[in-house]
């Protein structure tokens, strides 16, 4: 079994919202700092913060753009991808816009994400999907424009109560196997949840519930 160290190396965890206050900001990273996240999210306007208060940490500062409805403008959503790693994001989350993708909009995704790519210059890139709200062969075809523009992980859901169902995982690495990495978020709430998504294959998982999601692991 993997020790609460272990586990929080292969998660990232957030504190996403729009009543969030920088005290909240500060007592959630205060108890995040006991282990080493592969990274933390916060807000736009919380970024620099985040990133003064994760000094000394191995957590990286994840950003957010477009999130997490995605219905903002291309032009939008690669602006603030850039103010984002502009002011202290190590790695972002973006909306892959879905609206588009039942458009049959392929060559706006596909540019959309070749210059988000860009803009990122070597850092992760996250890709964010609905998957609880699409087809089999909508996330297939989503997973299919990030490979094809060398996005680093596809993020199955965006949390705020939408739920990643198990089947989604093998149905991704089936089909693209490690040339497309995964984050599962949405409904990890608990160890046995966090575990089984990771033996489904899961590159990371993602929970905004620390205390539940680790507390059934061994301190070390």
């Amino acid at each position: 079994m993997l020790t609460r160290a272990q586990a929080a190396r292969k998660m990232n965890t957030s504190i996403i919202g729009c009543s969030i206050s920088k005290q909240e900001v500060f007592d959630f990273i205060y108890q995040a700092r006991k282990y080493p996240f592969a990274g933390l999210a916060v807000e736009a306007t919380y970024l620099e913060y985040a990133n003064f208060l994760l000094i000394g940490t191995p957590i990286r500062t994840v950003g957010v753009a477009n999130y997490p409805l995605g219905g903002a403008t291309i032009s939008y959503a690669l602006e603030m991808t850039k103010w984002c790693y502009q002011h202290g994001a190590d790695e972002m989350d973006i909306n892959l816009p879905v609206s588009l993708l039942r458009s049959n909009e392929f060559k706006k995704i596909n540019s959309y994400l070749k210059e988000a790519v860009q803009i990122a210059n070597g850092r992760i890139l996250k890709g964010v999907i609905w998957s609880d709200e699409m087809t089999d062969q909508e996330i297939i075809d989503s997973c299919y424009l990030m490979t094809e523009c060398s996005v680093d992980y596809v993020k199955t859901n965006p949390g705020f109560k939408h739920v990643t169902s198990p089947h989604v995982v093998p149905l991704i690495k089936n089909a693209y196997g490690d040339g497309l990495k995964v984050m599962v978020a949405g409904g990890v709430r608990n160890t046995q949840q966090m575990m089984e998504f990771f033996n489904l294959g899961a590159d990371l998982v993602t929970t905004s519930t620390l205390g539940s999601v680790l507390k059934d692991l061994p301190e070390s």
